[in-house]
């Protein structure tokens, strides 16, 4: 009821100025996430995106970089911001960059409980980059989450480089600085 809600919005107010409700700050700051937990409903789950963890994979020449015709190995760090379990955790990830294709594009993340996370290490996202990929470019992935127990599916969007950065400089496929020193 209008009433449980009222009551819910002040018992977990966070008192400031005079204590009591006063006339400048009322009975306080409200707090949203206390407020739904004095009501006695527990908040969904939300998940949020965690570390991306992305290395060189087999087939490459050993330097730590993933460059054009190698292949990345990436895990995916899934977050549990709410104290409501998210379970039955599956995602999928895309891209829309040319010259990417990814061979393990889904992974099951089991059950996340409340403020807890996950990462897909048993199953890492594969993908392989074929000649035309430029190092100093970046890919571009969308992670998409399927879980239950909150707002699903989640989307989440973000890139990884292609070559190592040295400074503002990209490192040729080698992933060198270049030489330096008299007469270059």
């Amino acid at each position: 009821t209008a009433a449980q809600i009222k009551a819910a919005l002040i018992a977990s107010c966070i008192d400031i100025e005079t204590p009591g409700v006063d006339r400048d700050a009322g009975a306080g700051i409200v707090m949203a996430v206390e407020a739904i937990e004095a009501a006695g409903v527990a908040a969904p789950a939300y998940l949020t995106q965690g570390v991306v963890n992305a290395v060189e994979g087999s087939y490459g020449n050993g330097n730590g970089s993933i460059e054009p015709g190698e292949l990345g190995s990436m895990t995916v760090q899934l977050v549990n911001a709410t104290s409501t379990g998210a379970t039955a955790v599956t995602a999928l990830l895309t891209t829309t960059t040319p010259g990417v294709t990814i061979t393990q594009n889904s992974a099951n993340y089991g059950n996340i409980g409340g403020n807890g996370s996950a990462t897909n290490t048993a199953t890492p996202y594969i993908f392989g980059l074929n000649s035309s990929v430029v190092c100093g470019s970046v890919i571009n992935f969308t992670l998409t989450v399927t879980y239950t127990g909150g707002s699903s599916p989640a989307v989440f969007n973000f890139t990884v480089p292609v070559g190592k950065t040295i400074g503002s400089l990209t490192a040729a496929t080698l992933g060198g600085a270049p030489a330096s020193g008299t007469g270059f």
